[in-house]
């Protein structure tokens, strides 16, 4: 006769099995969202680095043989009339906001000079435009009302000067 040997197969997973997976599966979904949220910070930054250099270059075609107007002079009218505002950024009552809900202002501030000035920045936000928008002589930054940097600014100097969470404002004087 032969030795007949019954094996018992397991069906299933056990619990300790089931809550390693599920374990397992939780750690996948907050690395994938954080992975997401960092991604939509990093295209929002670069969004709004395209927004601002739109209103650079649709701001120099206002100037005429007399400048862009006298000191203080509110451009953003002529940029709507234009159409030389972004379609990504929001114009409610003629008042152009980023993408974090601060406002943009552009203004002359001689006859062959002008400012845009964009507010309620992140810090991370704030140190992408800082650092990426002025890129030579022509530009003059202020970030949050510290001294004005004529050129390029580093990185160490982006960080520096935006040091609030949420509420970082940056001017650039374009001349020229």
């Amino acid at each position: 006769m032969k030795n007949m040997k019954f094996t018992r197969r397991q069906k299933g997973l056990s619990a300790i099995e089931t809550l390693f997976v599920i374990l397992i599966a939780t750690l996948a979904l907050i690395g994938a969202l954080a992975l997401g949220y960092k991604m939509f910070n990093n295209q929002q930054n670069g969004a709004e680095q395209e927004n601002i250099a739109n209103l650079l270059v649709n701001t120099r075609s206002l100037k005429g043989a007399q400048g862009y107007g006298a000191a203080a002079t509110n451009l953003v009218p002529q940029l709507i009339a234009i159409r030389g505002v972004p379609d990504t950024m929001t114009v409610t009552a003629g008042v152009i906001s980023n993408s974090w809900g601060g406002t943009v202002t552009v203004v002359a501030t001689t006859p062959n000079s002008f400012t845009i000035t964009g507010s309620a920045m992140p810090q991370a936000g704030c140190i992408a435009l800082a650092t990426r928008v002025a890129k030579s002589a022509q530009f003059s930054t202020v970030i949050n009302a510290t001294a004005a940097v004529v050129g390029e600014i580093s990185t160490a100097t982006a960080t520096t000067g935006c040091t609030n969470t949420n509420t970082n404002t940056i001017a650039w004087t374009v001349s020229g």
